[in-house]
């Protein structure tokens, strides 16, 4: 039986009580405040801030943190986060010579009809020229609630790639398809104090790979389709490794995948037979980097894997099809 808190009762009125357990149970509302609000109805409840902790499964300091603001400035003003200071905006030296630069430049020379620089049309050009870095960041250790994601401006970058693809039939029946992409990203002049989370060291970004840029991408087909209707297709596809957000150094292993197709087509109808990720490979397409195993809530790495191999059936009918 679980023991009777020593802190003060929680007073609450019957509308607060309700506003307390709709907002525990909401789907839409911030996830931080609907565990608040749940800590909050169990504490009114009696249960000790153990057994809150543990239902919840966070940390007592946690549970005591909220209780106590509760306590002291009500229930209300519990659910919501205290007013921070925006830190102040880190521009780089490098940076800012080359807004410098820009400004001291003619609009006409970046294909602007303008003579002269407005203040909006300059925003706007650096607005769409200046690097962004998408990022995430665990705000407190304890809270995995606390995890977000956004997106900074950075200084500059470097992207550049080629593209290319060719098909080749081979007779009436056979046709061999492939394409191939490389891609070179950097971050340059980025601030090594830039991205900066509570108990992870500062990221040096400055020259390495943007997030979520591969530097090749390949594919090819080999397709087959026969008179009578019988048509098949293979194709495989191989990807670099990459990095994932900006705010971690954890990155996607290369990964190779192969898909097939076999069907049959007659007049209207067509019906095939495919498999996706034929050779059932494990592939990363997201990670994370943080702390959400109690109670120490030591930062780990969490991956999303892409799906496995997946089998299905697709029957189709043309409308108006002509057989003529």
């Amino acid at each position: 039986m679980a023991g009777k808190s020593r802190l003060p009762k929680l007073a609450l009125s019957a509308e607060q009580l309700l506003e307390l357990q709709q907002l525990s149970q909401s789907r839409t509302a911030p996830l931080r405040e609907v565990q608040r609000a749940r800590i909050l109805c169990r504490y009114h409840a009696g249960e000790t801030v153990t057994a809150i902790a543990r239902a919840m499964k966070t940390t007592r300091k946690s549970v005591r943190k909220w209780i106590d603001k509760a306590l002291a400035m009500g229930a209300e003003a519990a659910l919501k986060d205290a007013y921070h200071r925006p830190r102040a905006p880190v521009i780089t030296e490098q940076a800012r010579a080359w807004v410098v630069h820009l400004a001291c430049s003619k609009p006409k020379e970046l294909g602007y009809a303008a003579e002269l620089w407005t203040r909006s049309l300059l925003a706007k050009h650096v607005r769409r020229e200046a690097m962004q870095v998408y990022s995430s960041c665990q705000l407190e250790q304890n809270n995995p609630s606390t995890f977000v994601f956004f997106t900074r401006n950075a200084s500059h970058g470097e992207n550049y790639g080629l593209e290319t693809q060719a098909r080749w039939r081979l007779d009436g029946r056979w046709q061999l398809a492939g394409s191939a992409g490389l891609l070179h990203t950097r971050y340059l002049g980025y601030d090594s104090q830039a991205i900066e989370c509570p108990g992870a060291s500062p990221l040096a970004l400055d020259g390495r790979a943007q997030s979520f840029a591969p530097e090749y991408k390949l594919s090819a087909s080999l397709s087959y389709s026969h008179p009578d209707g019988w048509f098949a297709r293979l194709d495989a596809s191989a990807t670099d490794g990459f990095y994932f957000a900006a705010g971690q150094n954890q990155a996607a292993q290369a990964y190779q995948l192969v898909n097939f197709r076999l069907g049959y087509q007659r007049g209207s109808w067509q019906t095939s037979l495919w498999t996706r990720n034929l050779l059932d490979r494990r592939y990363s397409v997201q990670g994370f980097y943080f702390g959400l195993v109690p109670p120490d809530f030591h930062n780990q790495r969490f991956i999303q894997n892409g799906d496995p191999r997946t089998v299905g059936l697709t029957v189709r009918y043309q409308l108006g099809h002509n057989e003529d």
